[in-house]
């Protein structure tokens, strides 16, 4: 290993890589600008998903159900919203221009009597009436 970096320091490069693979600049000044601050990598450097909300107000992705959080604007239900995936694999949306969270919904196992249960924040159940002995519509709790 010693003698290829004494190659590749006293031969390689002195001798070809310098004579044959670099270019002298047009101009000797760095011409790198500093990235604008309004400018976010995170937007610009992710994958984009155009998804169409639901009259649940659901929208699907990678076949898991997610709920649209703290939009405030008007009802987004059949409404087009980018769902953005970064590089560190947590999604969120765009909608109408507003930045909002994903929350996972989950489907419990089959026979437990439950619908869906929330993963993040405060879980929550819908607990159906079936799992109390009756046929009856569920409540959230």
């Amino acid at each position: 290993m010693k003698a290829v970096i004494e190659y590749l320091h006293n031969q390689f490069l002195p001798e070809y890589w310098n004579k044959e693979k670099t270019v002298i600049p047009a101009q000797q000044q760095s011409q790198f600008r500093a990235l604008p601050k309004e400018i976010n990598l995170d937007d610009v450097f992710c994958i984009k998903f155009t998804r169409k909300v639901g009259n649940d107000g659901k929208i699907s992705i990678y076949g898991d159900k997610y709920r649209i959080k703290g939009y405030t604007g008007t009802s987004i239900t059949f409404a087009q919203v980018e769902v953005r995936q970064g590089y560190n694999l947590k999604l969120f949306c765009m909608v109408r221009g507003q930045k909002c969270d994903l929350e996972k919904l989950v489907r419990p196992e089959k026979g437990s009597g439950q619908n869906l249960v929330l993963v993040s924040g405060q879980s929550r159940l819908l607990i159906t009436g079936e799992s109390l002995g009756k046929k009856s519509l569920g409540a959230v709790f």
